[in-house]
């Protein structure tokens, strides 16, 4: 089976600051997002772990 990937990612506005904010709980409940949202999530983590100087080395530039 054959699943088609979205290249484009939708989270409403409203929904970045409450994902951003939950991602840093030990309580965070991923059945609480929807697909998008858990990427948004897993993007914001990664950007911040990327942002750390002991990572300088491996830093990629944002975008397509």
């Amino acid at each position: 089976m054959l699943i088609a990937l979205s290249s484009e990612l939708y989270v409403e506005p409203e929904r970045e600051k409450a994902i951003a904010d939950a991602i840093g709980l030990w309580s965070f409940s991923a059945h609480d997002f929807n697909d998008d949202e858990l990427l948004h999530g897993a993007l914001l983590m990664l950007e911040h772990a990327f942002s750390m100087p002991e990572v300088e080395n491996w830093r990629l530039p944002r975008g397509g």
